[in-house]
């Protein structure tokens, strides 16, 4: 016994008949068949079908299992496909590349995660359909046909989009192929080959061949269904669908925090050897196969509860595999403790080469889900399977029976002999873990995981991010994602399980939306009411720039919201420790917690260190989020925290110079006899000057430029108010700061002496061991200088100079967007960093400015401006938005850090729906040839055969292949010791044909000029090849007629290639049985009693004397002869072979037994036995048939049959025939054969 290492089942998507890609799992628990008719857009149906299984060319199945939706739509952009070669890319490929991306969503695992990773791909492939289609006509193919179709493309395209480097693999083990595909990858992946693996294959049913292929095998059910171990086993039903699993290392996926959907305990695969046939199976083999599973890795029979068997439904299969699974897994199970058996194929039909992966789809959901699923379709055990006794095959679901260990066996057995067997059990239980029947979620029931409460809330808020690679999808993906969420639980661990899995283990797409909220129902509200128009296309990773807020925008309690962030929590915290060393007698967390009447955050000591740590721990928290500016500017005080963010100076300099800054403005209002004001006012700087006080009536001076229309005025409070009184009257905007002090005045200049010795030599020392790497730090803009700095530039003097210069806003943002340099990139998204968004007006006019043209030149910067926080909007929302925004502009940022998901005791959800596939295109290639094949035919006709798909133009073609067997009523045609395809065989090939091509209702068909040249002789066993040719008649000059065709009747061996046999013209017109033939045979039936009556038998026997004609039964339909020198009257039965041969296709009008019926009275008109000769039919002037003519089974026709000319030398006469029926009880004419001429067989025979 070896100790094989576990392997974890993490992820998995499906394609299931009847269902699609959701609600699988309900499917099976209520034990629904997904069978249905073939699908109109797969291929015409019933001009393939045949109810005799082993009739070549045909299907006897009445349908099959089929996926609801169109398998000819597709995505192809999201796979970084062009149309051209999504056209020619086999729609199976298309299913496995949808369930490998929607298997490694399950999973948890992003695209970037698999970009180079080692990870394998096998695949379950198979024949393709599609390909069999332009086959048909590769003139139509194309550049991407191969790479569109081979099997090896089934494996290789997988690793190609994910970027994948470990084995890519093809499987093809017919039926075994998803589980041979397993066993290989499991080999992989324990080898060390791999370090993880994806298992897939698809199967879908868009064209006849292979259905014809396995049909004529004998191997599909008529019904359809599979009917999986029960006593009506009569073979299988096919069905579609698609599957993928990812599977690694159970260690790993424990150490990644992976979701575990079950345990692989062990894989093994043999091969049947030599049996009776190479598609017969072998019992021994199987057994030595399932014995093998459990003994290598010391798993005890007994203890594995349910088996999930190959169940095909076949009457020689079933038997073998399940008197396999009773010897060796139930061996020791008995009636009242049986092994349960079981087989998916019976829900959703033997999907063949993926039929394993459904399969094994199920036994996952049954292990997570503690249920085990009935089979449908069944009634009662195959008496056949030995051991039955000690297996249960269920007919309603129950639950997981108590104490059973959660382990099953599957088993997969190809048509060529390869047997594949999987060992599985449930994932391993973690005590935190709960399973929720029925929806298939991972619910976990944590302590709540450091809350903080948003107001009113109780619960942390989140930020939820959703995306798609284009609009649509995003659109649909939001529509199913609020589905979701109306049954989601109301638990705040599933609520920090959904964010960490949005947004740490999805991949994030170029279109996307974001929203933050604290509970599912919040988050469902949410998206309600966000306007469509806020949901973003990304083409490239914006840009992004931080600007700093200046001088009063300080607020009581600003930012406390985000102490439940360890970054920012950590920051405040060293900020305290550094300024407690400076001197502060205050705490900084506790003046930020005092509410609005004890806060002391408007004084100038306070107020100034308390807005730089604020904003440092602001640039810190984004920087774990991943938000990280390109460029910073800062307005007036602001300039510190850009600073710090440019690395130019360090963390603990900042809050010194802030400081110090905060105790010489104290130092202004408490030593100056004039006090100071500042007023931020909506208008330019030249027109503020004007309110300026004159001469020396007070002090007043431009303290910053914040934009063109808006400035900040900073002097004596007396001019201060008396500005902002002229500046009402004039309606502009006025507000006073409250600031208490006149920054970038000359009030400043009294303490720059002692601030510049404060600082200095705490500036000189920190400015030489920047934050960052310097090659990485963002640019520095300054806002005294207009223009970029360094740390070369930056010293202390700059931040004497900051305090008493104005402020250049708009020099120092329009810098920002004007620069040029090595490695700039211009900016497009500009996020203010501060206790509010107080710069947001004049930043926006700025930018507003920027991108308006000059001189037809291009804008110097197009960009948006967003705030970090606001006051009276929740610090943590505030902040989450921001980080929305960003991501939905196409920034990447650190979910776990934003959204605190880095605790081991998150999970990812396995129950979200699925990504929404943009299937607003079909692509589908189908050239005319093959197009012609799948659809253009018509309900075989068991004479005229098929609809040929090979017409061309207005010519229609028929062609029927078949043998005596198919048609056993040619062999009661006997000419001259040979079996002869009769006369009226042609007469029916052209009624026949013409019926199917012509939509007219004109009364009455006919026939010109129906030339017989060549014989059709048929031996037994002999495959016949018969073709009838439509052509639409020249109407001279003009178009083709629509009521006339010519027509002819070839048949090909490979020995003489083509042999024509017949040709003529039919046409249909209102004529009526009116002719003088017709009235005197109608004057003769009056006359019948006045004939001599014969003896039908006699008759038939001189016919085989003297004519060589002997006739079957089939053939001898005369029944009553009358005769008369030259005439005869005879009564046709129509007998039971025309129900026998219509069940097998679509009816035949007049078949030609019947018809041929007609010309038995040539004998009779020859006269006595002496003077008759071997005669056949060679040509026929006309024949005209009535267009509603019934022949039933029973019916008895009359005929009256003349000689108009008869050669005493050669034998040779003509004749014609006139038919009637008698259900009125008066003769009614319903065909006129004539003038035929009768031939000897030397002279041209039939």
């Amino acid at each position: 016994m070896s100790q094989r290492q576990p392997l974890a089942v993490v992820g998995y998507a499906y394609r299931a008949p009847g269902v699609g890609r959701t609600g699988l799992f309900d499917f099976l628990e209520q034990g629904k068949s997904a069978w249905s008719k073939v699908p109109a857009d797969r291929f015409n149906q019933e001009a393939f079908y045949h109810p005799e299984s082993r009739k070549p060319g045909f299907i006897s199945s009445k349908g099959a299992h089929f996926l609801p939706d169109d398998i000819y739509a597709f995505d192809p952009t999201f796979f970084n496909i062009k149309a051209d070669e999504a056209r020619a890319l086999d729609p199976q490929i298309r299913l496995l590349l949808e369930c490998a991306f929607e298997a490694a969503e399950n999973a948890g695992i992003t695209l970037q995660e698999l970009m180079g990773a080692d990870i394998g791909v096998f695949a379950a492939s198979d024949k393709s359909e599609y390909y069999n289609t332009e086959a048909h006509d590769l003139y139509t193919s194309s550049l991407f046909t191969a790479t569109g179709e081979n099997p090896c493309m089934w494996a290789n395209r997988v690793s190609y989009f994910f970027g994948l480097t470990g084995p890519s693999v093809s499987v093809d083990a017919a039926c075994a192929s998803s589980s041979y595909a397993i066993h290989l990858a499991c080999q992989s992946v324990l080898s060390g080959e791999c370090s993880a693996a994806f298992v897939g294959g698809a199967k879908a049913l868009n064209g006849p061949n292979s259905w014809i292929e396995l049909d004529t095998m004998g191997t599909l059910s008529p019904e359809g269904k599979c009917f999986s171990y029960d006593v009506k086993a009569t073979g299988f039903g096919r069905g579609e669908g698609a599957g993928c699993i990812i599977i690694k290392p159970l260690a790993d996926a424990l150490a990644c925090g992976d979701t575990v959907r079950a345990v692989i305990r062990n894989s093994a695969g043999n091969h049947s050897g030599r049996t009776q046939g190479i598609s017969m199976p072998s019992r021994s083999a199987q057994e030595a196969l399932l014995s093998k599973l459990h003994v290598d890795v010391g798993c005890d029979f007994s203890e594995t509860t349910y088996a999930e068997g190959h169940g095909t439904g076949t009457p020689v299969g079933d038997p073998i595999e399940a008197s396999a699974i009773a010897t060796v897994v139930a061996s020791r199970r008995s009636r009242s403790n049986p092994l349960y058996l079981g087989a998916v194929k019976s829900n959703l039909g033997h999907i063949e080469n993926a039929s394993g992966l459904l399969s094994f789809i199920k036994c996952v959901m049954m292990l997570e889900n503690d249920i085990l699923f009935p089979n449908a379709n069944f009634t009662a055990l195959n008496a056949s399977i030995e051991g039955g006794e000690r297996l249960k095959v269920l007919t309603k679901s129950m639950p997981w029976p108590p104490n059973a260990v959660k382990r099953v066996c599957m088993t997969n057995f190809g048509f060529g002999g390869s047997n594949a067997a999987l060992l599985l059990e449930a994932a391993p239980k973690a005590p935190t873990i709960t399973l929720t029947h029925g929806r298939n979620n991972l619910n976990v029931d944590y302590s709540d995981m450091n809350p903080r409460a948003t107001p009113g809330s109780g619960e942390l808020e989140q930020l939820f991010v959703l995306s798609a690679r284009s609009p649509i999808s995003l659109d649909a993906y939001i529509s199913s994602f609020q589905e979701y969420l109306k049954t989601a639980p109301a638990t705040t661990s599933f609520t920090k399980n959904l964010a960490f899995t949005l947004g740490t283990r999805r991949t994030h797409f170029p279109y996307r939306f974001a929203v933050t909220a604290h509970s599912a129902n919040s988050l469902q509200q949410k998206i309600a009411s966000t306007p469509a128009n806020l949901r973003s296309g990304v083409t490239a990773i914006p840009t992004v720039a931080f600007t700093f807020t200046g001088q009063g925008a300080q607020h009581h309690q600003m930012a406390t919201d985000l102490q439940h962030y360890s970054e920012f929590q950590q920051s405040l915290a060293a900020a305290d420790k550094i300024l407690s060393r400076l001197g502060a007698t205050w705490r900084l967390t506790e003046e930020l917690a005092k509410g609005e009447h004890e806060s002391r955050v408007n004084d100038a000591e306070i107020s100034q260190p308390a807005c730089t740590a604020v904003q440092l721990a602001l640039v810190n928290l984004l920087g774990s989020w991943g938000i990280v500016p390109k460029a910073v500017v800062g307005h007036s005080s602001g300039e510190i925290a850009a600073a710090y963010s440019a690395s130019i100076i360090s963390f603990e300099a900042a809050i010194a110079i802030s400081y110090f800054r905060g105790i010489a403005a104290s130092k202004v209002i408490a030593d100056s006899t004039v006090h100071g004001a500042m007023l931020a006012l909506g208008t330019s700087a030249e027109d503020a000057e004007t309110m300026f006080p004159q001469h020396d009536e007070g002090y007043a001076v431009i303290a910053a430029i914040n934009s063109h229309d808006s400035v900040t005025v900073s002097g004596d409070a007396s001019v201060i108010a008396d500005i902002q009184e002229q500046a009402e009257e004039k309606n502009l905007f006025a507000r006073k700061l409250k600031v208490g002090v006149a920054y970038h005045s000359k009030h400043m200049q009294r303490v720059a002496g002692s601030y510049l010795a404060s600082i200095k030599t705490l500036n000189a020392a920190s400015s030489t061991t920047p934050r960052r790497n310097a090659t990485t730090n963002p640019r520095f803009f300054s806002t005294v200088t207009g223009r970029m700095e360094t740390v070369e530039t930056i010293d202390s003097q700059y931040w004497i100079e900051n305090l008493l210069m104005p402020v250049q806003y708009v020099k120092g943002v329009e810098a920002l967007f004007a620069h040029s340099g090595d490695n700039i990139i211009t900016p497009n998204i500009l996020v203010e960093i501060g206790p509010h968004s107080a710069l947001q007006s004049p930043t926006k006019r700025i930018l507003e400015k920027l991108a308006v043209s000059k001189d037809n030149s291009a804008p110097l910067a197009s960009a948006i401006y967003l705030p970090s926080l606001m006051r009276g909007k929740n610090d943590s929302a505030a902040l989450l938005d921001l980080a929305g925004k960003l991501f939905s502009l196409g920034s990447k940022i650190n979910f776990d850090t934003i959204n605190q998901t880095q605790k081991p005791s998150v999970r990812v959800l396995r129950d979200l729906p699925s990504y929404e596939w943009n299937k607003s295109v079909r692509y589908i290639h189908q050239p005319r040839l093959g197009a012609e094949r799948l659809y253009g035919g018509q309900k075989y006709n068991t004479l005229l055969g098929w609809k040929s798909p090979y017409s061309e133009g207005d010519e229609q073609v028929f062609r029927n292949v078949f043998t005596l067997d198919d048609l056993p009523w040619i062999r009661d045609h006997v000419v001259m010791k040979e079996i002869l395809f009769p006369y009226t065989g042609f007469v029916s090939l052209a009624i026949e044909g013409f019926r199917s091509i012509s939509v007219s209702t004109l009364q009455t068909i006919s026939i010109l000029e129906l030339h017989v040249t060549t014989s059709l002789k048929i031996e037994e066993d002999q495959l016949v090849d018969v073709t009838t040719k439509f052509r639409p008649a020249k109407m001279g000059t003009k178009a083709n007629s629509s009521t006339i065709w010519n027509f002819e009747t070839l048949s090909w061996t490979e020995a003489h290639g083509w042999t024509q046999h017949s040709y003529g013209i039919i046409e249909a017109s209102n004529s009526n049985f009116t002719s003088a033939a017709v009235t005197s045979a109608v004057e003769i039936l009056k006359d019948k009693s006045r004939l001599d009556l014969l003896n039908s038998e006699h008759e038939y026997e001189l016919l085989q004397d003297n004519n060589n004609l002997d006739y079957g039964p089939s053939f001898r339909n005369a029944v009553s002869f009358w005769k008369s020198p030259g005439v005869v009257i005879h009564e046709v039965l129509v007998r039971d072979i025309e129900k026998e041969i219509n069940e097998r296709g679509s009816p035949v009008t007049v078949h030609p037994p019947t018809l041929d019926a007609m010309f038995h009275s040539m004998g009779a008109i020859q006269g006595t036995n002496r003077s008759r000769a071997v005669i056949v039919p060679t040509f026929c002037q006309q024949w005209r048939i009535s267009n509603g003519i019934v022949t039933q089974p029973g019916q008895k026709l009359t005929v009256v049959s003349r000689r108009t000319s008869h050669d005493p030398k050669s034998n040779n006469m003509d004749m014609d025939f006139i038919m009637f029926e008698n259900s009125t009880g008066t003769p009614t004419p319903v065909a006129e054969i004539g003038p035929v001429k009768f031939q000897c067989p030397s002279s041209g025979p039939s």
